[in-house]
């Protein structure tokens, strides 16, 4: 490294190396001077040192004078000066500069020399700045390890012994005795977790990584409980982790504020948790909910017992009505059912006055409350606190706690806490309560609604339906889900709502509006009441609108109305009407007027033979006729029993004749369909110019006319057409008229009848049970015997027969027979209960003729006798149902015939 070098230079290198830092910055630049003037004879030195961007001194030498910052501006005016050597001093930092002047200036070798020089003191003023900072920093870290009030510092060594800290460690570690004299790990025992903090120094040593700042628990030798937030870091040497350097801060009054405020945010939450829980709970779920919370307070504020007490509604007695016990504690709550109030006079003069009753221990309790005293300790309870519960400003029962294990401490805010929570069950208690006095009212409400017998429908102002009744789900036919959004009028399928509208005239109104309608999608007339209920404000919150189904009474009108101007059973106009139509057309508008009259032939026969459902029909068929016969507008009326009158206003007589003729061809038509027999009317028309009433006496008259000249021929037809009824309904077996009357006539010759006699006594043969045709088919043809209000209908058929026989000339001389025919020897037959001879001879002939070819031919019952058992039965009962001597006659009368019909 030196073989460029001489003695001399080597020389000068030993003296360079030499410079040092000899104290102060003063006696390294007097030696700077004394080596650069004696070895390089300069004449002028300036050393200027920096301290960051500003000149910490400046010192010149050779100067005759100069100010503190002449060293500076010389060196800037001279640095390029041919006699000055000038060195910028910079290490990791810069330094400072050299500024040196020689007469003549410097030959290239000092230069070389001139730049170790430099170095050289470049390596004295960076060892002196390291010196000074570490020199600074040990200051700063005394004045903040041993001054600092706020952290707390100390040192572990290798072997874990505290060999230093400051007062602030002393005070919130609970440090005593001097360095050197402490237990090694001594401080251990009182760190909590111990266990946690041992592993953490142990990591420390064995990573050589600083801990992150954790929160321990101090327990001081003198048995104070501090929370610090600690960091150890660990100080290094050649052979790895010398000591474990601690910083602690006192975070005692922190973790108070901190658990304060953590404990009144777990309040609040717990409060926010128990009423969300109980706005959630339908009001059949609030006792349960209510049974629930008070498990969740109780683990909550870790008491034995948690309950509900309520006071009866006379606030004489209370109960307990709910109840929550820790794992291991009785339940008390079927034991405290029904106390009386009196018998706890402190504590409930206490909760009058809405105070809180808090007792840590029982045992502390005033002389005043003795009986309460003796109740809590026969229970088990050692402390209690209870808040009052009130609703509506009245005290309705308290919430209360219970500790069986020991006293019961609560703080102010415990008991504000206890107080909302109290509030909390109130309200579900209040909401309960409410819910079951809306749902009583509502079922009431419901009740009421489903009692009205017409529906009942609420609607919103958009005509929506809310709510319907019972018979409102009838009326419209719908079931609850189906009115879900509907409107009033889309029930019965309507897309637009009704005119008229009850409902929307009461929304406009805002009173009660009615109105009558038909509705037809129902088919029914409808009263509609609509009533709308109003807000504070007057506005409508809904309107509650009554169906009543008027459609029977409007039916019942109509019908009432009808009946006032029709017939009842034709549906023609009646009397009166027609009396009233007569009246309407006096005066020469209407002339000339027409009128035809028309009276049934033989409707009393009918009625009197058949029965008046036919006789109806026998109407109902003349009213079709002559409705068929004329227009709809033209007045046809009855104007009596078996009387029809038609009105012909403006009516020309040709018009009245062919109307005449139409009421003839239509009675043809209907002939047939009358009552299966015959129709015939007798008509009479009339037309003038005079009054309705005088046309109409003419027509009338007209009408008798042709009714004598036909009644006869008419009531024939009648009589004529019951025999063809009588053989078509063919009751009784084939033959049995051409037999009876062959046996009538043989018994009749044998006993002495004359021809015109017998010529009778073969037309009552075939015309005595002509009365049949009006028994009903179910008593004819019934199958069996006939109960005894059959019978007696059954032998209506005389009565019947006489009646229709009297209305035909050729059946007169035989009604008397035909009335009396079921007459019996001994008077127990009927209608008239004659006996013997009182029975005219034909009858008695026939009822045995009769009664012989009945038992000989089959019936709907029976199968036929044979000859031999019907003779027997005859005689038997000969002087019973039988004349004795025609019997006799009649017994030889047969055996005449008995070989021919053996023959045959």
């Amino acid at each position: 490294m030196y073989q460029n070098y001489g003695l001399a230079e080597l020389s000068v290198l030993y003296e360079i190396s030499s410079l040092d830092f000899s104290g102060s910055e003063e006696s390294l630049f007097q030696e700077l001077v004394e080596k650069a003037s004696r070895l390089f004879g300069v004449r002028r030195v300036v050393l200027i040192l920096n301290a960051g961007a500003s000149i910490q001194s400046s010192q010149m030498w050779g100067f005759v004078r100069h100010s503190a910052d002449a060293g500076n501006e010389y060196v800037l005016r001279n640095r390029f000066c041919p006699e000055a050597y000038v060195n910028n001093l910079i290490s990791n930092v810069e330094l400072g500069t050299l500024y040196l002047e020689k007469r003549g200036g410097f030959f290239s070798h000092e230069i070389r020399l001139l730049d170790i020089l430099s170095r050289r003191l470049i390596e004295v003023l960076d060892s002196y700045r390291l010196q000074e900072e570490v020199r600074c920093a040990n200051e700063r870290f005394r004045i903040g390890v041993e001054m600092n009030p706020l952290v707390a510092f100390f040192v572990f060594d290798r072997e874990g012994i505290l060999v230093n800290w400051n007062p602030e460690a002393e005070r919130i570690l609970g440090i005593n005795g001097q360095i050197g004299q402490s237990v090694p790990r001594w401080l251990l025992p009182y760190i909590e977790p111990r266990g946690e903090f041992e592993n953490t120094i142990t990591d420390i040593h064995r990573s050589g990584c600083s801990s992150s700042p954790r929160e321990w628990m101090v327990h001081t030798p003198s048995d104070d409980r501090r929370w610090v937030l600690m960091t150890l870091v660990p100080v290094r040497d050649r052979n790895g982790v010398a000591e474990v350097f601690g910083m602690a801060v006192d975070i005692s009054e922190r973790k108070r504020v901190e658990n304060e405020l953590r404990y009144r945010l777990e309040l609040e939450e717990f409060i926010a948790h128990i009423s969300t829980e109980f706005i959630n709970l339908a009001p059949e779920d609030i006792n349960a909910g209510i049974n629930k919370a008070l498990g969740e307070i109780g683990r909550f504020a870790g008491v034995d017992r948690s309950y509900v007490f309520l006071l009866s509604e006379d606030n004489h007695r209370f109960y307990n009505a709910y109840e929550w016990c820790a794992e291991g504690v009785e339940p008390q709550n079927q034991d405290l059912q029904d106390l009386s109030v009196d018998s706890f006079p402190w504590f409930w003069e206490t909760m009058r006055r809405l105070d809180v009753v808090h007792v840590p221990r029982v045992a502390d309790l005033p002389l005043e409350a003795e009986v309460e005293k003796r109740t809590f300790q026969t229970l088990g309870i050692r402390g209690l606190i209870c808040v009052p519960l009130v609703r509506k400003k009245t005290l309705i029962g308290f919430l209360g706690f219970n500790s069986v294990q020991g006293g019961i401490t609560w703080s102010d805010e415990s008991i504000a806490f206890v107080r909302i929570v109290g509030e909390v069950i109130v309200n579900a208690l209040s909401r309960k309560w409410a819910e079951t006095e809306i749902r009583r009212a509502k079922a009431l409400l419901e009740g009421v609604l489903d009692a009205i017998p017409d529906a009942v429908a609420i609607q919103d102002s958009d005509h929506r339906v809310i709510r319907l009744n019972r018979a409102g789900y009838r009326l419209f036919n719908a079931d609850p889900d189906q009115i879900e959004g509907k409107k009033c009028y889309e029930l019965i399928g309507r897309v637009d709502r009704c005119q008229p509208c009850a409902t929307e005239a009461a929304l406009k109104t805002k009173k009660l509006e009615r109105l009558e309608k038909f509705v037809p999608e129902l088919g029914l007339y409808m009263d509609c009441r609509s009533n709308p209920i109003l807000d504070d404000n007057g506005e409508v919150l809904v309107v509650v609108e009554q169906f009543y189904d008027v459609t029977e009474r409007r039916e019942m009108e109509e019908r009432l109305r009808q009946l006032s101007i029709r017939d009842g059973l034709t549906g023609l106009y009646n009397r009166a009407y027609f009396e009233e139509e007569m009246h309407r057309l006096e005066g020469n508008r209407f002339v000339p007027v027409g009128v035809i009259v028309c009276d049934v032939d033989g409707l009393k026969l009918i009625n009197d033979t058949l029965g008046h459902d036919a006789g109806d029909a026998l109407l109902l068929a003349v009213a079709d006729s002559l409705r068929e016969s004329f227009r709809q507008s033209d007045a046809i009326a009855r104007i009596g029993g078996d009387e029809f009158a038609v009105l012909l206003p403006k009516t020309e007589r040709v018009a009245v004749e062919r109307a005449i003729q139409r009421i003839r061809d239509a009675i043809v038509r209907h002939h047939a369909e009358a009552w299966n027999g015959s129709l015939s009317l007798s008509i009479g028309g009339a037309v003038g110019d005079g009054t309705p009433r005088e046309i109409y006496r003419q027509a009338d008259n007209n009408m008798y006319r042709e009714k004598l000249h036909r009644s006869q021929s008419a009531r024939s037809a009648i009589v004529s057409t019951l025999m063809k009824m009588l053989e078509a309904r063919d009751f009784i077996t084939e033959g049995h008229a051409d037999r009876l009357q062959q046996l009538a006539y043989e018994l009749g010759r044998a006993v002495g009848l004359s021809e015109r006699q017998l010529g009778d006594l073969c037309l009552l043969a075939q015309f005595h049970d002509i009365g049949k045709v009006g028994i009903p088919d179910r008593i004819l043809f019934k199958p069996g015997l006939l109960a005894p209000e059959e019978r007696v209908e059954m032998q209506r058929h005389s009565e019947i027969g006489h009646r229709i026989a009297l209305s035909a000339p050729d059946l007169v001389p035989i009604a008397d027979w035909i009335l009396k025919h079921h007459e019996w020897w001994n008077g127990n037959g009927y209608p008239l209960g004659l006996k013997e001879r009182e029975i005219p001879l034909e009858c008695r002939i026939l009822a045995i003729a009769d009664a012989y070819d009945a038992m000989t031919s089959d019936r709907p019952y029976r199968k036929a006798m044979s000859i031999e058992a019907a003779i027997a039965e005859l005689t038997k009962y000969v002087g019973v149902q039988f004349d004795p001597g025609l019997v006799q006659v009649f017994v030889q009368v047969i055996g005449n015939r008995l070989p021919e019909n053996q023959k045959k």
